[in-house]
Order: C-alpha cells, then structure tokens, then sequence
C-alpha cells in the first residue's frame, strides 16, 4: 500500500465511495435497476413513501401563504439569457433561448418546478417540436414527482402498471433536480415538508381539539 505522503502517487480516477454496488452501509444492496426507497424518516413513517403527506402541509395557512410569498419572490424577478462569446453566432443563440424561453411561460415553470423545494425534487417534460431551421422547446411540462424514482444508478425512471420498478427514460428528455440533502447520496433530496410536517400536524391536530372542548 503507497504511503499518503508519496507525492508520485497517481490519484484514483474512478468512482469509489458508489451506492450502486451494495457497498452503501446506509442502505445496504440496492439493485442498480430497481428503484431506490426513500430514506426521508418522515416520508417512510408517516406516508409510507408517499408524497401526499407533505401536500397536506400546504393546507395550512401559514405554511401556504410564506411559501406562495418565496416562489412569487423568485418569478418577481426579470431573467436574461447571456451570450457564452462575442461573436454573432453566440448572441443569436442567446436570443434564441430567451425566445424559447418566453415561449413556453418560463415564469409558469419555475413556479412549478419550485415545489421540488417543499417535496425535496421535482420532474419536468420538455416537449421538442421543429421550426424548420431549428429543434425548439414546444412546451415544458412538470410532472407529478410520485410517477418518478431513481435507480441504484441515480437514474431517473417512470413508474407505470407494467413496470412498478421503472422504465429508464430516454437521455436529454427530462429535466429534474434535487434540493435539500446534505450530501450527493440521496437523489431524492429533502425537502421543506420533513422539517414543517410535525409542526404543521400538531397545530392542525390542536386546533381540532380546542374546536370539540369549545
């Protein structure tokens, strides 16, 4: 074994610290076809995985108001598309995607795609379409976050009837992110509803008992 000090040693290029080969203490083998679990304690003991619990968060008043406030926030504000050079063919491209762009309701997207911030992720569909000269985005759509999991892999897959572990999706179609986690393991990120869930439930739940004690 050479020795940490030894400056000639070349670094190791591959991947070594992957949770697709069973090597993952914290989750053990995972089928780097299959469908990862959700880690999320709140999520795997309250909902059993299912992502409707955290939307009840959003019907308290509170809850819904502020975050409603921070997404408006965000599309409040003016966005641009700047050139990657100084020639004219990088400006066009520029225009081009700012075309695109407003197109598709840029500002309708975010908005959507800003709930990944509550859930942990989020998943949307461009829609590719021609023009003639150019491949455009027709229309970009946000999918509902349950139809999707990622694999042992961290790849993105398509829950259906014929395939409840997932369809691989075709590269370059879906576009997703993840938000929260502290580290590069967890695909699914951790949203804002594993830190609002019990309080929003025990103010729910209070308020129900002082209506049946009034």
């Amino acid at each position: 074994m050479a020795d940490y000090d030894d400056k000639n040693v070349r670094p190791a290029m591959q991947e070594i610290a992957t949770t697709a080969d069973g090597r993952d203490i914290t989750r053990g083998y995972l089928d780097p076809l299959a469908i990862q679990p959700v880690t999320d304690p709140v999520l795997k003991i309250r909902g059993n995985g299912d992502y409707r619990i955290y939307s009840e968060i959003l019907r308290d008043d509170q809850v819904s108001s502020c975050f409603g406030q921070r997404r408006l926030a965000v599309i409040g504000k003016e966005f641009a598309v700047d050139p990657g050079g100084k020639t004219k063919s990088d400006k066009a491209a520029a225009e081009f995607l700012f075309e695109q762009l407003n197109h598709i309701g840029w500002d309708r997207v975010t908005n959507k795609m800003l709930f990944g911030v509550l859930y942990g992720f989020a998943v949307s569909e461009p829609m590719w379409a021609r023009d003639g000269r150019f491949i455009t985005l027709d229309k970009l759509l946000v999918r509902d976050r349950r139809r999707f999991g990622f694999d042992g892999k961290g790849l993105l897959r398509l829950k259906t009837f014929s395939s409840p572990e997932g369809e691989l999706l075709p590269p370059r179609k879906f576009w997703s992110f993840a938000t929260g986690a502290d580290h590069d393991d967890e695909p699914y990120g951790l949203g804002l509803g594993h830190a609002l869930y019990w309080p929003a439930f025990f103010k729910r739940n209070g308020l129900r008992y002082w209506l049946i004690f009034l």
